[in-house]
């Protein structure tokens, strides 16, 4: 049996799924304005013990330590822009890359505006109440509303207010992908150049127009991208430290498959310790090596 709550403007929309106990739904409204919801409150109207609910508040999960439904700890994911108005009908997923570079990382507030051939956006504004942003090497996903479709998406001007306090203020930025969700189409600006006053030009704000194919596939810009992802994600040793954020591989799966190759070689070689030569030259003789000619080859 499915239950639907839709709450009035500015509340939560809740649902929940299950076998209800009781055929009135009123039990179900005690879970409407609660932030941090407890097992028995998800389950005292089910029967069958599950259930689902959704918040357009954030991301939520279940404590096994303190029994209870809480958005604390909630890293990977999208982020709504705060600035989102709720009447808008059209989204665009923004991934923006921070750089490896020694202190790339910034707590300025960085604002942008979208450019595209039908339309453009307002000053717009990345923040995340939830989680840092923007740190070193990181990539942060965001998902903003605008109330129409902007088109061909032409440049993308970006800068922040150099309000972080000291080598938090400046920011290097690698480079910027906006997806239109409904049609799928992908747009890249590279910027990979300093934000900061005392790095490179000393200037805070841009003006970046949308990639083509050309500088897409420029080697400049696909060998470190490719050296990185590779030593980041794809080495599996130093991946232990270094895997990104977004990445379904865990940091301790990978550390189960870098001690098991480790113990199997310990194993190998105490197989092989301080074997006698004799003992192995003549188990190859032992395995009837014949020479073979020419005519039994063809």
């Amino acid at each position: 049996m499915l239950i639907g709550l839709d709450a009035g403007e500015g509340d939560d929309f809740f649902f929940a799924v299950g076998h209800l106990t009781d055929a009135s739904a009123e039990k179900a409204e005690t879970f409407q304005d609660k932030r941090n919801l407890t097992r028995n409150d998800m389950t005292n109207s089910f029967s069958g013990g599950y259930s689902i609910a959704l918040f357009t508040t954030g991301c939520y999960y279940f404590s096994e330590e303190t029994l209870t439904w809480s958005s604390d700890g909630c890293k990977l994911g999208a982020t709504p822009l705060p600035d989102n108005d709720m009447q808008d009908k059209y989204f665009y997923e923004i991934l923006v890359q921070t750089g490896y570079q020694f202190n790339a990382g910034t707590k300025s507030k960085v604002n942008f505006i979208i450019s595209g051939e039908d339309d453009e956006t307002d000053v717009r504004t990345f923040a995340d109440d939830q989680r840092p942003i923007f740190q070193r090497g990181a990539i942060n996903c965001f998902i903003m509303s605008v109330p129409r479709c902007l088109g061909q998406l032409n440049y993308l001007r970006i800068w922040h207010d150099n309000s972080g306090q000291g080598k938090n203020a400046s920011w290097y930025l690698k480079h910027v992908v906006v997806k239109d969700i409904i049609t799928g189409y992908k747009y890249e600006f590279i910027a990979e150049r300093w934000f900061a006053v005392e790095e490179g030009d000393g200037l805070i704000d841009f003006l970046i127009p949308v990639a083509g194919k050309e500088q897409m596939t420029e080697f400049s810009h696909i060998f470190p991208n490719a050296s990185r992802r590779s030593l980041t994600d794809n080495h599996l040793w130093l991946s232990i430290f270094t895997r990104p954020a977004r990445s379904r591989f865990t940091r301790l799966q990978r550390l189960s498959c870098c001690l098991a190759l480790l113990y199997l070689s310990m194993l190998t070689s105490a197989m092989w310790y301080e074997r006698p030569l004799r003992n192995l030259v003549q188990g190859l003789s032992s395995l009837d090596l014949y020479p073979l000619s020419p005519e039994q080859v063809s």
